[in-house]
């Protein structure tokens, strides 16, 4: 999979990894403040073009409820269509390679550091670029506490091995009419 440089370059099939109990709610609408607040592009919707990212996703997913609650849900990837035209005159974000930028943008979103570049208060539409990886809280607290000096060296420490950018990435929608340019299509069982 190529790097996404702007709008035109995002397929129009996108897809989100979950689980079948929250199907039903995908299909009324996304509530964006259901989302993670300390996720790497702030609180938003996911997506991916990468099918097969989706659906590993849903294995975490999956393997956390089942831990925290005991629930066994069926894992599911919902396909949506992507109305690029909508995006159109959107502020988006696109990171089309690791860097130290990037590494600062997602420490602040997920310690919720307003003094340097973040989306905490969704400013950007869309964002695009790498997934992080490893274990991403104690990085940011090692980070935040000394023990991770630069953002050079955290953004090695979170560079993806699990999630290899390009192949793997990740689109956030962080506005109403980011996701008026999603339109929910299926959700396809994961075997």
């Amino acid at each position: 999979m190529k790097v996404f440089n702007n709008i035109n370059d995002i397929p129009t099939i996108l897809y989100h990894g979950t689980l079948e109990k929250w199907l039903l709610s995908l299909q009324g609408g996304i509530i964006l403040e259901k989302g993670n607040s300390r996720a790497d592009f702030g609180q938003g919707f996911y997506l991916t073009a990468n099918y097969n990212q989706a659906r590993q996703w849903t294995r975490t997913v999956h393997s956390k409820l089942k831990r925290s609650e005991g629930i066994v849900s069926e894992r599911m990837v919902a396909n949506f269509f992507l109305d690029k035209k909508k995006l159109e005159g959107l502020n988006c974000l696109f990171f089309t390679e690791i860097n130290e930028e990037w590494a600062a943008f997602i420490f602040a979103n997920r310690k919720h550091k307003k003094l340097i570049h973040n989306n905490l208060d969704n400013k950007y539409d869309l964002v695009y670029g790498p997934l992080a990886d490893g274990k991403i809280s104690n990085l940011m607290d090692d980070y935040e506490f000394g023990v991770i000096e630069t953002y050079k060296e955290l953004m090695q420490k979170i560079v993806g091995t699990k999630y290899p950018f390009p192949q793997d990435h990740q689109i956030s929608f962080h506005s109403k009419e980011a996701l008026d340019a999603l339109e929910f299509k299926r959700g396809d069982k994961c075997e």
